[in-house]
């Protein structure tokens, strides 16, 4: 919820789109979304400092999204198959 109404808040100050992630969850739970963010994102405020660390990551994350996107594809394409019994 205070996610949101900060995203809200940001967006109407900013006057641009803005989303409010916990980069923890980002972390753990989407590396694809964690490789868009270190590409086209940028922070609006970074109070411990993380953000340079997180760029001097980005290939290693990217690398997490590549095996997180085969692997769901992977997932995908087993379920088409028992689907339509191929």
């Amino acid at each position: 919820m205070y996610l949101s109404y900060l995203a809200t808040r940001l967006t109407r100050a900013l006057g641009r789109d803005v989303d409010v992630l916990s980069l923890k969850n980002v972390r753990v739970h989407d590396p694809a979304l964690l490789a868009t963010i270190l590409r086209d994102g940028r922070p609006v405020v970074d109070r411990d400092g993380s953000w340079p660390a997180l760029i001097a990551k980005r290939q290693v994350v990217e690398h997490a999204a590549a095996k997180a996107r085969a692997e769901r594809h992977a997932r995908a394409a087993h379920a088409v198959a028992q689907l339509t019994g191929t």
